[in-house]
C-alpha cells in the first residue's frame, strides 16, 4: 500500500471512529434507560409480592419470572450487548489506525533509506 492509500484508509477509520463515538453515547443512554426500567419494574413486583404475603425466599425469583419484568431484563441484556459490541468495534478501529500509523512510519523509513 502506498503512503496516500494509507492516509486515505486512516481518514476512513477516523470518520468511522467519529460515528462510533456518537453511537456509543446513544447506546450508553439506551442501556442505562433499559437498566433503570428493569430495576424499577423488579422493585415494584417484589413489593407487590411481599404485600401479597409470598415467602421471602421466593419473592425475588417470582418477581424475575414475571413476564413484563423478564421482558425488560431481555431489553436490558440486548442494550448492554449492543453497547459492548460498539466498544469492541471502537477498539478494532483504534487497532487498525495504530497498524496504519506503523505501516506509514515504515513506508517513510523505507523511502528515506532508499534515498541515502
Amino acid at each position: 500500500m502506498n503512503p496516500q492509500g494509507i492516509m486515505d484508509s486512516m481518514q476512513k477509520h477516523n470518520l468511522e471512529l467519529q460515528k462510533k463515538n456518537t453511537e456509543i453515547v446513544i447506546l450508553a443512554t439506551k442501556k442505562a434507560d433499559a437498566q433503570r426500567d428493569y430495576r424499577k419494574a423488579l422493585a415494584v413486583e417484589i413489593a407487590r409480592l411481599r404485600l401479597r404475603g409470598e415467602k421471602v425466599t421466593l419473592v425475588e425469583t417470582m418477581a424475575k419470572g414475571n413476564d413484563s419484568v423478564a421482558d425488560l431484563k431481555v431489553k436490558f441484556i440486548i442494550a448492554e450487548a449492543e453497547y459492548k459490541a460498539c466498544l469492541e468495534s471502537i477498539k478494532g478501529s483504534l487497532a487498525a489506525l495504530d497498524t496504519l500509523r506503523s505501516l506509514l512510519t515504515w513506508e517513510r523509513k523505507e523511502k528515506y533509506s532508499q534515498n541515502i
